[in-house]
């Protein structure tokens, strides 16, 4: 294959080492997409963010970190997610 620039070459080599590529600005979509190429369960790529989870900022904003409060599942929510045949055979 023919480049017009030694800069593509090497972009065009870097990228044939990798299988997959997520971006960060659509992470979710890069999740999604990421268990269907490599046909994972949906447990396999669920994840929790700090914003989600509770934790710590990283102190970019504002320059001083603070906790993140854990966001809560209502009781009516949490009952749902363990009785629901719907939930348990979409996430697996």
């Amino acid at each position: 294959k023919e480049f017009d620039t030694a800069q593509k070459k090497v972009s065009f080599i870097q990228h044939q080492a990798y299988d997959f590529i997520g971006l960060v600005d659509r992470y979710n979509e890069s999740l999604i997409l990421l268990k269907l190429v490599f046909g994972l369960k949906l447990r396999d790529i669920l994840y929790t963010s700090a914003k989600r989870s509770g934790g710590y900022d990283d102190g970019e904003y504002m320059r001083n970190c603070f906790l993140i409060k854990k966001s809560q599942v209502s009781d009516g929510m949490k009952e749902w997610f363990r009785s629901s045949e719907e939930w348990q055979n979409y996430a697996e």
